[in-house]
């Protein structure tokens, strides 16, 4: 038996919301390793209060992107906590973590704003701007 999707549920502090990350998608390919909030999906089928439908949306997701039956992997999960990630060994270059959607070097070097700016920019980066506590976290 092959699993197409994962579900981890995880009780939410605030709010639940379906929360649906693709680790592939072949028919539309700027969308693998990225992850969302099915907000459609909660404002029309209750998929923030319901772990099956929200589940189902992640197996609709998985058709839509072109997905094969047939591939072993997980390619889309869905969850209600914004922290799932799926692990993609080829997502970031070596020396790079993935984490959501972006890829982070951890650098130790003491310089200043402007140097590690330009250094980030020689490496095609930019510097970390956090925008979440989870995200702060994981910095």
């Amino acid at each position: 038996m092959k699993i197409l999707l994962l579900a981890t549920v995880i009780a939410a502090a605030a709010e639940s919301k379906c929360i649906i990350t693709s680790s592939v998608c072949e028919r539309f390919p700027h969308l693998t390793n990225k992850q969302f909030e099915d907000v459609l999906g909660e404002r029309y089928l209750g998929t923030a209060d319901n772990e099956p439908m929200c589940l189902r949306r992640a197996q609709q997701f998985h058709d839509w992107c072109g997905n094969p039956s047939s591939r072993s992997s997980v390619t889309v999960a869905a969850s209600f906590d914004a922290r799932t990630q799926l692990y993609s060994p080829d997502a970031c270059d070596d020396g790079w973590v993935l984490y959501g959607s972006a890829c982070y070097r951890f650098v130790d070097s003491l310089v200043d704003f402007f140097e590690a700016e330009a250094r980030c920019n020689a490496m095609g980066a930019n510097l970390a701007s956090i925008h979440s506590e989870a995200e702060n976290e994981f910095v």
